[in-house]
């Protein structure tokens, strides 16, 4: 989920600042991928009921946190009018 495919053009129209938040997203967004994954060899492994359940609801908070950084990037791309393409087929920056 790591992969780092993207394209940015019109990258000379923007500020510093702006492609400073953007490398603050991405990396994020890569550390919640990291978690997302380590969340589902947990839940492979874990054989208590309760601990199933702790798995399930980090998986589902680490999923809510991962729509919420991928729209706030996509709405700073947008508001730049910069054109952005680039995930890896798991959606990860």
């Amino acid at each position: 989920m790591r992969n780092l495919i993207h394209k940015l053009i019109k990258k000379d129209n923007t500020s510093n600042q702006f492609w400073s938040e953007i490398e603050n997203l991405k990396s994020e967004i890569n550390l919640i991928c990291d978690k997302i994954n380590k969340t589902d060899m947990w839940f492979e492994s874990e054989r208590n009921e309760d601990l199933i359940d702790a798995c399930i609801y980090q998986r589902e908070f680490l999923n809510s946190r991962y729509r919420y950084l991928l729209k706030k990037i996509k709405e700073m791309y947008k508001s730049q009018h910069v054109n952005y393409l680039g995930s890896d087929k798991n959606g990860c920056l």
